[in-house]
């Protein structure tokens, strides 16, 4: 049963009349069609050909497709998604997040997403997410004075995942990109991406030297890591290069490469399992030369993930006064789960 047939059975109603179903049924379809018609407006013929497509999908599972136009229904948060992407509505009849996931899989996956940011993320987060905005989560001060930021919106392949996190230089040029599809027990990471074709290995080089060493999408799977500890998931789940839905990879052994080079184990589904915890070598076992540059890299990291879990700190559905007061004991929490940090290196 769906959540808003669980809502229509609170009232000791056992079940809705057969024709009110249908009443209903034909209301979100009619709904539907409105929908697609204002996205596609600039384009009558793109339109029909769009809700042509959707039709002959959900023809073909009109059950599956009522229950989930009844989910993407039953809350404000999910009408908010659908008005600015009406995708939504078809998007699980197509590949997305890892080849293999069948129609039920994708629907599900899509359906834990939409729940965990409506449920678990704050309200700012939560309404840029759902509306495929910008927002910058960090901005990064580097060595020679520049600033590199941080930000989460849209992905730019839509069958990658829900949300991205984008590493931009101080011009606002992609550095790296991880595509992310959210659930409670974990999250699939559809690609990470470097930078752009255009920008060369140059860009790269100065970032990891401004740095302190961090490389664009080890810092980025870094910051992705504490975010899966901050929200108690044991793995993450990352399509392989034979598994994306969309391959840009020359070479996929060296993409599959760079994930077993941190501990990932590939599955039988095609997807590797990553571990949210990273093992780091003990200051000790390194040249005494090398220590304290290796404690400013990940002092970069650590940094970097405290900025950004501002954003995805939870404070409770209570008052917004009792939200500000709990903001100082945030860099204290954070530091909690930042590996190597003690529980007291963020407080003021």
């Amino acid at each position: 049963m769906s959540t808003s047939d669980e809502h229509r059975t609170d009232k000791g109603m056992d079940m809705e009349p057969r024709w009110s179903q249908g009443a209903h049924a034909c209301f979100l379809v009619l709904q539907t069609a409105r929908t697609w018609w204002r996205y596609c407006n600039a384009s009558p013929t793109r339109g029909v050909r769009r809700f042509a497509s959707f039709a002959w999908h959900a023809l073909r599972s009109p059950q599956s497709q009522l229950s989930w136009l009844d989910e993407l229904d039953s809350d404000a948060s999910t009408r908010l998604a659908v008005a600015h992407d009406p995708t939504l509505l078809e998007r699980w009849h197509r590949p997305f997040g890892a080849r293999g996931l069948q129609r039920p899989e994708r629907q599900k996956l899509l359906q834990d997403h939409l729940r965990f940011v409506t449920n678990r993320f704050p309200q700012r987060l939560r309404e840029k997410v759902l509306k495929g905005h910008d927002l910058r989560l960090a901005s990064i001060p580097l060595r020679n004075g520049d600033l590199a930021y941080l930000h989460v919106r849209k992905p730019i392949e839509s069958t990658t995942g829900e949300m991205a996190l984008f590493l931009l230089d101080h011009e606002k040029h992609v550095l790296a990109t991880c595509a992310l599809t959210l659930h409670v027990d974990g999250a699939l990471i559809g690609e990470l991406r470097g930078a752009w074709a255009f920008m060369g290995a140059d860009a790269v080089r100065e970032f990891t030297r401004e740095s302190h060493g961090n490389r664009p999408k080890d810092l980025l799977l870094h910051v992705v890591r504490a975010l899966g500890r901050h929200y108690g998931w044991s793995s993450l789940r990352v399509a392989s290069a034979a598994a994306q839905v969309t391959n840009h990879h020359r070479s996929p052994a060296l993409y599959d490469g760079y994930w077993q080079s941190h501990g990932a184990v590939l599955g039988e589904d095609g997807c590797f399992r990553l571990s949210c915890q990273e093992h780091r070598r003990p200051d000790a076992a390194l040249p005494s030369r090398r220590r304290g540059a290796r404690r400013r890299k990940h002092q970069f990291r650590d940094d970097v993930s405290r900025q950004v879990m501002r954003s995805f700190i939870w404070a409770g559905p209570d008052t917004e006064g009792a939200a500000t007061a709990r903001q100082g004991n945030i860099d204290t929490s954070v530091a909690a789960w930042l590996p190597g940090l003690p529980a007291t290196a963020g407080a003021r």
